[in-house]
């Protein structure tokens, strides 16, 4: 809603993100959840208390990822945890941008490959010919 955008929290800042992994990674909700597995978390004397923060910093890299590709070369882990309208603005623009310039890359993209695929089978006939 508008006021989810214009008082952004945590909360909402999360699930646009995740809508934004499944979109343009196709890593959906339930890999971003999962537990990552470290050894070393697990000799520590109250591994439940770092639980959180590294699922934190898993989630943030994979978002990082995704904000390098749409060009937001300076997102931090500010912006996920203490999220400004302002800044939430320029993100999304960028991200909007990113979207509709894939949407026109798309079919330029579908008609190379509807081509290349027309010239395995082509190649693949004159061999059999041959």
């Amino acid at each position: 809603s508008e006021g989810e955008l214009t008082k952004p929290t945590t909360a909402t800042l999360q699930r646009i993100f995740e809508a934004f992994a499944d979109i343009f990674m196709g890593i959906g909700k339930d890999q971003l959840g999962q537990q990552p597995s470290f050894s070393v978390v697990e000799t520590l004397e109250h591994p439940d208390l770092y639980l959180d923060s590294i699922n934190l910093v898993a989630f943030y890299r994979i978002v990082m990822k995704l904000m390098i590709q749409v060009g937001i070369v300076d997102f931090s882990l500010k912006d996920l945890i203490k999220p400004e309208y302002a800044r939430l603005r320029i993100i999304l623009s960028a991200v909007i941008n990113f979207a509709k310039f894939r949407e026109e890359q798309l079919a330029v993209f579908e008609e190379f490959s509807r081509r290349s695929d027309e010239l395995v089978e082509q190649q693949t006939k004159l061999n059999k010919r041959h």
